[in-house]
């Protein structure tokens, strides 16, 4: 009967320490998702602070280029109305063409 309560008691023991062991693996579970929840919300902070940082200097050379083109396709339109108006024009020319061009499409 000794043997029978010896073997319960180390049953029990055993059964104890598998409880235990149990709650620890829980405990260690739950911790490791706090900490991941944890390093993950700063990652996504670190990535959200960055990712724009990069927007606003990709912006600020976007705008930068623009105003650059802008500039320049106006200082080539300037150039080239100045050009039109520095030219010599033959209005009496132009319109001894539109007259030919007009008799050939008449005949």
């Amino acid at each position: 009967m000794a043997e029978l309560n010896d073997e319960v008691g180390v049953i029990t023991h055993l059964l104890q320490v598998e409880k235990d062991a149990s709650g620890l693996i829980d405990e260690a579970v739950k911790d490791a998702e706090e900490k991941l929840s944890i390093v993950r919300a700063q990652a996504n902070q670190e990535f959200k602070e960055k990712y724009n940082f990069v927007i606003d200097v990709l912006e600020k050379e976007y705008n930068q280029n623009v105003e650059i083109l802008q500039n320049a396709h106006a200082e080539e339109i300037k150039a080239f109305q100045e050009s039109l108006q520095t030219r010599n024009q033959n209005k009496k020319a132009f319109f001894n063409l539109l007259d030919n061009i007009l008799q050939n499409e008449l005949n």
